[in-house]
Parts: structure tokens; C-alpha cells; sequence
């Protein structure tokens, strides 16, 4: 469920990113009529229908709207790292099955090093 929250919220501020960036440039003002605009917003297919210089110009303005997009991204995913590092546990809790295994695998130790002295003992003892 959170992974769903965050792939929206992940493309929510993409769209709004880019959008800005490409709504608030000058460069795309000063090339492109308000009609071209218009469709332009609507759908990024008519750039085959506009001058060399004019693709041109929205292929830059794309470029720096995508980029801007990737280091917002990038400042997002960073601050979660950091957010994360403050739920690091020394010792986090157990799973209840992994607890099970745990406490067998403790006892198991146990047993060993138990078996291991009698064994020195008995050693030390025959000779």
C-alpha cells in the first residue's frame, strides 16, 4: 500500500515539476503563439507540426524540465535516506518465527560448548 502512496505521490510532483517548468518559460513564450501553447499542453505530439526552430526551442526547454524533475527526485530520495538512518536498531526486534529459531540456535550453542567442556575435562582428567 505505501509503495502505491509513494509511486503517486512520486508522479504527482514530476507533473507538477515539469509542468511548471514548461508553463513558466520565457523561451517557449517568445517562439510559440498562445495557440501552439494551448496544444502543446494538451499533447506533446504537435511538436511535429511546428517550425525546425521551434522543436528545437521545446526540445531544450523539455530537457531542462526533465532534468529539473531528476534532481528534485534525487533531493527527495536523499532526505529519505536520511529519514531512514534515524530507524536504524542495534538490535531490532525479532520476527516471532525468527524468534523461535534464535532461541533453538541459542540452545543449540549452548549444548555444544557444554559438550566441548566435558570433553576437556575428561581429557584433563584421563591424563
Amino acid at each position: 500500500m505505501m509503495r502505491m502512496l509513494g509511486g503517486a505521490l512520486g508522479l504527482a510532483i514530476s507533473t507538477i515539476v515539469f509542468n511548471d517548468k514548461i508553463q513558466g518559460s520565457a523561451d517557449l513564450a517568445r517562439v510559440l503563439s498562445p495557440e501552439q501553447m494551448t496544444h502543446l499542453y494538451k499533447s506533446p505530439l504537435v511538436i511535429s507540426t511546428f517550425e525546425r526552430y521551434q522543436q528545437e526551442v521545446v526540445a531544450k526547454v523539455y530537457a531542462q524540465a526533465f532534468t529539473s524533475q531528476n534532481w528534485t527526485a534525487t533531493y527527495i530520495a536523499a532526505a529519505g535516506f536520511i529519514v531512514s538512518l534515524a530507524t536504524f536498531e542495534k538490535q531490532p526486534p525479532l520476527l516471532p518465527g525468527a524468534q523461535q529459531k534464535a532461541i533453538a540456535a541459542q540452545q543449540e550453542k549452548v549444548t555444544v560448548e557444554e559438550g566441548k567442556r566435558n570433553d576437556a575435562q575428561s581429557l584433563s582428567a584421563s591424563k
